[in-house]
């Protein structure tokens, strides 16, 4: 079973090292951003996000956890958006560490964030997923999450 709680300072700032170097690699490989450029995006990102290491307005980062032999194992993140005016959500970043994926843990978290957010009168949540993330698209389809559309970019002039 997996449980939600608000971070403690400790797993925040693991977050935040984690969430800087998972959005530049992304930043590089998907908009082109050289990793000087991409790297600062991603720690603008969390500054404006965090301002003193606290969530913004409309923030919550909640860390998960499960229990196993060995006693309670953080598992992974949430970082979520909320627009409390039309009562939805947006999933900023769901990160699993590596180690704990493929485990089936990835839906215990969805279910236990939804049930987070009912109690917060959230009635919609959506997030962007990378096309190539097979195992999250699935995941999330599995959820009950409908593709709503497909983001795409296109670099006017990029390599003349």
């Amino acid at each position: 079973m997996v449980t939600l709680a608000e971070c403690l300072d400790e797993e925040r700032n693991l977050y935040f090292t984690i969430f800087i170097n998972e959005y530049t690699n992304d930043l590089i490989k998907n908009h082109r951003l050289p990793q000087p450029q991409a790297h600062q995006k991603a720690a603008d990102l969390i500054a404006a996000s965090f301002p003193g290491e606290k969530a913004a307005e409309n923030y919550l980062l909640f860390s998960f956890h499960t229990q196993n032999d060995t006693g309670k194992c953080h598992v992974g993140y949430f970082w979520i958006q909320v627009s409390p005016g039309d009562h939805s959500a947006f999933i900023m970043d769901f990160f699993i560490f590596p180690e704990w994926r493929n485990k089936k843990l990835g839906g215990e978290a969805l279910q236990a964030l939804s049930e987070k957010l009912q109690a917060l009168n959230i009635l919609s949540v959506k997030l962007r997923v990378a096309p190539d993330n097979n195992a999250a698209l699935h995941l999330y389809q599995k959820s009950g999450f409908a593709v709503t559309g497909i983001n795409m970019a296109w670099e006017i002039g990029a390599g003349e």
